[in-house]
């Protein structure tokens, strides 16, 4: 991307600089002294002024001021702060982020904010080893301005970037607390399912994340022990059987 940018930023440039060459020797012929072996003289005998060719590059290859960013690269950059570090980086990027944001914009803030604080968790024990407790306040008052029924907020992107990430570590926190979850086959099936009949309320939402839940196992482990889960879906969502995930392994 970087270097797209620098050769657009070149070929704007070069056209302005060609553009001005000519606009001078039109107006101005024989103003300036010319030298024609120069490489930078052009066929009308005009000489490019360098201090206008070096405040052009400059210019144009001055970096704009990025806005404060909640990226997973972000979140990932921070992974070996503490929990107490992280949440005043990430605060501070939240408040400078969102501080003109209302509706919508505000409510994508916030999901961010959340999934954040999500994948800091786990990618900071992955990375030291060292647990954050899954009471963690700061995670929990982030998660808590989020609207999990929000029906039409599936349409957004960081809304269902943090819906994963949320059902993703719920569905592993349950893994290692509930005892039926231990043993059999597709532990982790089986444990989405429960978080999202427990939590989630509004029959829309349960039908979008089991239905991309039951789409993902039967593509990455097969359609075996998943028929029964299907007609689980069927009945916890109210969708139509004709819209679950093929049986078809």
């Amino acid at each position: 991307m970087e270097e797209c940018i620098a050769v657009s930023n070149y070929i704007t440039i070069s056209s302005v600089l060609l553009g001005f060459r000519h606009f001078l020797a039109q107006k101005s012929v024989g103003i300036f002294p010319v030298d024609r072996d120069d490489p930078v003289v052009d066929n009308a005998g005009m000489q490019v002024l360098p201090s206008l060719a070096v405040i052009a590059v400059l210019w144009f290859q001055t970096p704009a001021v990025q806005p404060p960013a909640l990226s997973g690269r972000d979140v990932f950059a921070l992974v070996n702060e503490s929990p107490a570090s992280f949440e005043r980086t990430w605060e501070q990027r939240f408040q400078a982020a969102a501080k003109d944001a209302q509706g919508d914009a505000l409510a994508e803030w916030r999901a961010a904010r959340a999934r954040g604080y999500i994948d800091y968790a786990y990618f900071h024990w992955r990375e030291t080893g060292q647990a954050v407790p899954e009471t963690w306040p700061a995670r929990r008052r982030a998660e808590a301005a989020v609207d999990l029924n929000d029906v039409k907020a599936l349409e957004r992107r960081e809304h269902l970037a943090f819906l994963d990430a949320w059902l993703r570590a719920e569905a592993r926190a349950r893994l290692a607390s509930d005892a039926a979850l231990k043993t059999g086959d597709n532990r982790w099936l089986r444990a989405r399912f429960a978080v999202v009949e427990a939590r989630v309320r509004e029959p829309l939402v349960r039908q979008r994340l089991l239905h991309d839940v039951l789409a993902a196992h039967i593509d990455e482990d097969g359609a075996r022990g998943v028929p029964e889960w299907i007609d689980r879906y069927v009945k916890v969502t109210g969708a139509p059987a004709l819209l679950a995930p093929t049986r078809t392994p």
